[in-house]
């Protein structure tokens, strides 16, 4: 696995464009979804996950929007 070492100088440029800095929220939402479906599920049961999943972050998003919208 061949892995990439950010520079110094390559993290402050991500920093300023206000960039992901790591990977932790993929690999806690590949954590939270391997632990929700089986380990080589059909294609209609990764459907109905990833569908859910969607639907959660689309009320997330939504409760947050709503919430900064109150606010200003």
């Amino acid at each position: 696995m061949l892995k990439h070492i950010l520079t110094v100088s390559e993290l402050r440029k991500r920093i300023e464009r206000k960039l992901l800095r790591s990977n932790n929220s993929l690999e806690s939402w590949h954590k939270a979804i391997s632990q929700d479906i089986v380990d080589h599920p059909n294609i209609n049961r990764l459907e109905h996950h990833l569908i859910k999943e969607q639907n959660l972050k689309d009320c997330h998003s939504n409760v947050n929007a709503s919430h900064w919208a109150s606010i200003l």
